[in-house]
């Protein structure tokens, strides 16, 4: 699974330049008239769409995979900088599900850790992946 991401990233470095542009050029205007405070705020609003893009850039790598070849599994994450990994036989894992304020939370616990699994899915589709994998984990 990897995060839906609609915006690449020269379509956000376009996006913001289409945003400094109108917010520099309405905010020089209104300059001009005398109302020069504004042009402090005018910057700092670029300035913090800015900084929002970037923080969501961090997250275009963002990936997880669980992957089961006969007894084995392999769970791998990727959030930001952070990579988590969890491998081992799958007849010793363990799949632990609870629901919080109806949305399911998927663990899975193998050798003393445990881990969310399907965080990057909606809640109807960590529902169907908890089906598939409740048998996949038991047999």
């Amino acid at each position: 699974m990897r995060p839906s991401r609609s915006l690449t990233v020269s379509g956000r470095k376009l996006w913001l330049g289409l945003i400094a542009a109108s917010t520099l050029l309405v905010a020089g205007a209104a300059g001009a008239m005398g109302a020069w405070l504004i042009l402090p705020f005018a910057g700092l609003e670029v300035m913090l769409v800015w900084y929002a893009f970037r923080v969501i850039g961090r997250h275009d790598e963002d990936y997880e995979t669980l992957s089961v070849s006969g007894s084995e599994f392999r769970w791998e994450r990727r959030c930001g900088r952070e990579t988590s990994l969890l491998q081992g036989s799958r007849h010793w894992a363990q799949l632990v599900d609870t629901k919080t304020d109806g949305r399911l939370q998927l663990q899975l616990s193998y050798a003393g850790n445990t881990v969310l699994i399907g965080q990057l899915m909606p809640n109807e589709q960590r529902e169907i992946l908890a089906k598939r994998l409740r048998q996949l984990f038991r047999s």
